[in-house]
């Protein structure tokens, strides 16, 4: 049996979110639905679709993995990325210490981030 440590789970949420934006673009996706919405806003919609899903099948699926709504709410909220113009630290997900975790997915200061590496690996 796997041990799933809150590592572990981050790490696999992480991946699979990944390989689901990697199949909308891979297809491309065109509908008038789609194309009003920026990617990083459609990411949040299937990320929130994915783990609306996994609650249907199991309430407690964050807690069993040593998860919580907060950190959902920082997947979502990296997904974003980090708010350019905010003055004053508005997350929630985590504390104005791990600042720069916000900078990893959607790095709108440089855009360096996962998406420009992932760009460049294809």
């Amino acid at each position: 049996m796997v041990s799933y440590t809150p590592r572990r789970v981050h790490l696999t949420l992480w991946f699979l979110l990944c390989g689901l934006l990697c199949v909308f673009d891979v297809f491309k996706i065109s509908s008038v639905f789609v194309s009003l919405l920026q990617h990083e806003q459609m990411s949040v919609l299937m990320f929130d679709d994915i783990v609306k899903t996994l609650k249907a099948e199991n309430e407690d699926v964050l807690k069993e993995h040593g998860l919580d709504d907060r950190d959902v709410i920082f997947i979502k909220e990296l997904i974003e990325g980090a708010k350019a113009s905010a003055a004053e630290w508005t997350y929630k997900g985590r504390n104005e210490d791990k600042s720069f975790l916000y900078e990893i997915v959607a790095n709108k200061q440089n855009g360096i981030d996962v998406d420009k590496w992932d760009y460049f690996a294809r």
